[in-house]
């Protein structure tokens, strides 16, 4: 994605960790992800062939890494998205005065 000024105002944020959000049911979510990362990786070290184990735990790390990396992008359109149409939203009030 360019880096244009809304972009780069989201990163910051990002990197900054503005972006704090408080809510019961994404930390009941965020512990249910940990929870299922380790019974899945458990899983894999007592039901999978020794010399599979290295490469299947390769290839889930990869695609919840692109899993993630979709998520971001997501969310930083999202964030565009939203600072689009609250800059619409003002030209369209002081439009209508």
């Amino acid at each position: 994605m360019e880096d244009d000024i809304i972009s780069i105002l989201f990163e910051k944020k990002i990197d900054s960790d503005m972006f704090n959000f408080c809510s019961e049911e994404l930390t009941r979510w965020e512990k249910a992800k940990r929870k299922y990362s380790d019974e899945l990786f458990m899983f894999i070290g007592e039901r999978v062939h020794p010399k599979s184990q290295k490469k299947l735990e390769q290839l889930v790390e990869k695609y919840v890494e692109a899993k993630n990396q979709c998520f971001y992008i997501e969310n930083k359109m999202y964030y565009k998205s939203g600072f689009v149409d609250g800059m619409n939203l003002i030209h369209e009030s002081c439009n209508n005065r």
